[in-house]
């Protein structure tokens, strides 16, 4: 079975179909600028969930369209040092994003790793309170491999937070934004 397979059949699969919809509905951005005499960019919005995370892993579905008939379901696994508040962002150490995408033309699938990036916590976009929302700001460099630049990642993922018997608990997490690749 793929992992779109499983996407849409799985525990999640009504919610994260509705994510993919939300994404494709969500309106296109601008894509297929020149970058150059030989590639093209190819810029797609994305939003998505967090179905797994720990202190250093994140896991993110979810779906992307761009201006034409293009649209794509992606799965990321995000390594990084540890999120904070302070001024320090995390730093992004591994992972990558795996992609099925489809136009007029073809149906292909892609594998990029993370080759750098950072996770910068918002104040200003976070809620005020000890135990509400945060916002983090994701810039992530994609490559196919490690000498290669081939996407950006910017995104900005929310963490939705209660305080449930003096604790505070990250219920459910969201990601959305802009996902740039070198075609």
């Amino acid at each position: 079975m793929t992992w779109s397979t499983a996407f849409v059949r799985g525990r999640h699969g009504p919610r994260l179909l509705l994510t993919v919809l939300a994404a494709l509905v969500i309106g296109p951005m601008a894509s297929s600028a020149t970058a150059g005499a030989q590639s093209s960019l190819d810029r797609y919005a994305l939003a998505g969930v967090e179905t797994r995370a720990t202190n250093d892993v994140g896991t993110f579905v979810g779906g992307a369209g761009d201006s034409t008939p293009s649209s794509m379901l992606w799965k990321a696994v995000v390594r990084h040092t540890q999120l904070t508040r302070a001024g320090n962002p995390a730093v992004i150490t591994g992972g990558g994003v795996t992609l099925q995408v489809w136009s007029q033309k073809r149906l292909s699938k892609e594998s990029h790793i993370f080759s750098g990036g950072t996770i910068s916590y918002v104040p200003d976009r976070s809620s005020g309170s000890g135990c509400g929302q945060q916002v983090f700001r994701v810039t992530a460099t994609l490559a196919t491999s490690e000498a290669d630049d081939s996407g950006l990642l910017d995104a900005y993922l929310t963490h939705y937070r209660r305080s449930v018997f003096g604790r505070c608990i990250t219920y459910a997490a969201t990601v959305h934004g802009s996902l740039t690749l070198a075609t």
